[in-house]
């Protein structure tokens, strides 16, 4: 009798760690994506604004060049 209440003491306490183990590895991998989704943005704000400054040195080339054509004309 004693042996079968131990064992399912022993049963009990691994279920118990089961689980807990399983809810850990579930808030781990929603973790996980939260912290990809967050990289994908910051990714995608670092691109928009790496755009943003190609098109401003491209814009300051441009004026350069006109400032130069027109010093060359005078």
């Amino acid at each position: 009798m004693i042996k079968n209440v131990l064992r399912l003491g022993l049963v009990l306490a691994m279920c118990g760690a089961l689980m807990a183990c399983e809810k850990k590895a579930e808030e781990a991998a929603e973790a996980a994506d939260e912290a990809a989704q967050a990289a994908e943005e910051a990714a995608g704000e670092a691109a928009e604004g790496a755009e943003a400054a190609g098109e401003e040195a491209a814009e300051a080339a441009d004026e350069a060049a006109e400032a130069v054509k027109e010093e060359a004309a005078e």
